[in-house]
């Protein structure tokens, strides 16, 4: 298994091997899933929501779906207020993929339904941030997520 360190180690994780295929635990949806490049880059953002920016696990998404041009398509991770309503929607690819403006239009895409203030994409090499001005129809790019204590505030 040739996994890079992310945001957190590899020990960090709950990792099995089974009939020749590793697989992680995903706390979200509370079991083992297989293990590829892309779940590894999700697994270390979902950790990296819960223990650096004060997410509750609860109120997080894995896979989610939603309907765009009539064709369904699947978010991977999206975080929810104390209201259920998104706040967060982030496009996770694999570590040897490069973050493209195809990449962001996929994410902006799965919002044009949903309205959250926040989108994210990452390989977990690097990941880029927008925050959604809706009344000034605006995107800007940002440094980082907001804490979750800070959605208190929109």
């Amino acid at each position: 298994m040739m996994y890079t360190d992310l945001y957190y180690k590899i020990s960090d994780f709950k990792i099995k091997e089974k009939h020749g295929k590793f697989y992680i635990f995903d706390d979200i949806r509370k079991k083992y899933v297989v293990l590829t490049e892309e779940e590894w880059v999700r697994q270390n953002f979902v950790k990296y929501l819960i223990m650096e920016k004060g997410y509750a696990e609860g109120l997080i998404g894995i896979e989610k779906s939603t309907n765009y041009n009539l064709q369904k398509k699947r978010m991977d991770i999206v975080a929810y207020n104390n209201f259920a309503e998104p706040v967060l929607i982030v496009e996770c690819k694999s570590f040897s993929k490069p973050l493209t403006k195809e990449v962001l239009n996929q994410v902006a895409s799965y919002n044009y339904s949903l309205k959250a203030p926040f989108l994210s994409i990452t390989n977990g090499l690097s990941k880029f941030v927008l925050k959604v001005d809706y009344s000034k129809n605006r995107i800007e790019l940002i440094d980082d997520i907001p804490e979750y204590k800070n959605f208190e505030q929109l």
